[in-house]
């Protein structure tokens, strides 16, 4: 229910794409129930014309070698894959135009520091970052990164998951940003208050508006 709301918001806001930061799914085998609502509600969104742009979370990669069910729903022509292992750099079309994006999906935190090295700045006049890491900032164990060692700088905006309640931060006068996960997943996270970010990168430095959701 929660998720459909997310693709309501979507479509009323009009926005030009759905970035999602990992972890769409629990587990990398999900069921036939959790395929089916995932398809219905990203054939909403594909209806409207909004793409759903996603990097993989550790929750989407298969722990041997097997497909990640983020696969099936590119094949379905239901998203847009960024990246599942390694960084990969791409530049989407979308309505206002072009947006490079860097994807970094998740990797164990001993590995980050030398897998961020192999990221690189998308060309396109508007560029964002999307990643599935614990930043040194949130002041947690086994965090990856900095926001200057992921050099949020180099970037209009930086979208991440992986921590499941709303953070943000500046660099410079880029927005480093967590919305937060659309439902709490245990009781360490309850909250009252669950968002999606709305982005705007029409102007010459980004503005992030909230969101807030009333299903989870």
């Amino acid at each position: 229910e929660v998720f459909d709301e997310v693709v309501e918001v979507a479509i009323r806001e009009r926005v030009d794409a759905v970035v999602h930061a990992g972890d769409l799914f629990d587990t990398y085998r999900p069921n036939p129930q959790t395929y089916y609502y995932a398809y219905r509600s990203l054939r909403r969104l594909r209806d409207a014309g909004i793409p759903f742009l996603v990097v993989a979370g550790q929750h989407d990669q298969p722990k041997a070698s097997a497909l990640t069910p983020l696969r099936v729903l590119e094949e379905m022509e239901l998203v847009r894959v960024l990246a599942t292992d390694r960084p990969r750099t791409t530049v989407a079309s979308l309505r206002s135009g072009e947006l490079g994006i860097a994807a970094l999906p998740y990797v164990p935190p001993q590995l980050a520091g030398e897998v961020v090295k192999e990221l690189r700045r998308p060309d396109a006049g508007r560029r964002v970052l999307v990643a599935h890491l614990l930043l040194k900032e949130l002041g947690i164990p086994n965090a990856h990164l900095s926001v200057a060692e992921l050099r949020a700088s180099d970037y209009d905006y930086v979208a991440l998951g992986d921590y499941h309640m709303r953070y943000s931060t500046t660099y410079g006068s880029t927005p480093v940003v967590y919305p937060g996960s659309t439902e709490a997943l245990d009781v360490l996270e309850s909250s009252d208050e669950r968002y999606v970010a709305l982005v705007d990168l029409s102007k010459r430095e980004a503005s992030v508006g909230w969101v807030g959701l009333t299903r989870f």
